[in-house]
């Protein structure tokens, strides 16, 4: 991999994740995984396409480089994701947009703890050192909607990793700064949660 790829790499994914992280459906575009029922009129009325969504569309770049193995174009774009979701939070989204990137997180830790990848201790090691800065950024900017839900969710794929027999030392590690920076600002109750999920991480 030339250093030339690796910069257009890096510059394809960022451009990708510049587009507006606005993950409503425009009201023209029916989901059946988003609604309980559908009527006639609902489907009479379905004439647009979806949003674009630049998580997604990350996730399948990267995916594509997994399946090719190149391991340094994965890191990278897993660092633009990680920056790009907090260059994208504010109070009144952070709901929502942890959900999402939470929900990428997820589908790629799913990725790279297939058989197939060889590169998995690397990469969850990669992702378990990104969690460290991330979790301070929310904690030190208030986040406080979004510190349980990154946490909890981390949590579980620390689990996940545990069970797989990947080390869970690093993410640990992070959780217990976050707990300290939790206490350190006030934040009793994000304090005693990130404690009970570190203790409990490999349970």
């Amino acid at each position: 991999m030339t250093e030339s790829s690796l910069q257009q790499f890096t510059l394809r994914i960022q451009q990708t994740l510049t587009a507006p992280w606005n993950f409503t459906c425009p009201q023209n575009y029916l989901r059946l995984d988003q609604v309980g029922e559908v009527t006639r009129q609902a489907l009479n009325d379905d004439s647009g396409i979806p949003a674009k969504n630049p998580l997604m569309e990350a996730f399948n770049l990267l995916i594509e480089e997994g399946q090719n193995y190149r391991i340094e174009n994965i890191i990278l774009g897993i660092n633009e994701v990680f920056k790009s979701y907090l260059k994208n939070l504010t109070s009144e989204n952070q709901d929502g947009v942890t959900q999402h990137f939470l929900e990428f997180l997820k589908m790629f830790f799913i990725f790279l703890t297939e058989d197939c990848f060889p590169y998995t201790e690397k990469m969850w090691e990669v992702i378990s050192t990104m969690i460290k800065p991330t979790g301070l950024f929310l904690i030190k900017e208030s986040f406080t909607t979004a510190i349980p839900t990154f946490f909890e969710c981390t949590a579980l794929l620390g689990k996940q990793a545990s069970r797989r027999d990947l080390s869970t030392g690093t993410l640990q590690h992070a959780f217990r700064i976050a707990e300290l920076a939790c206490r350190n600002s006030g934040n009793q109750e994000g304090c005693t949660l990130i404690q009970n999920l570190r203790q409990n991480l490999e349970n």
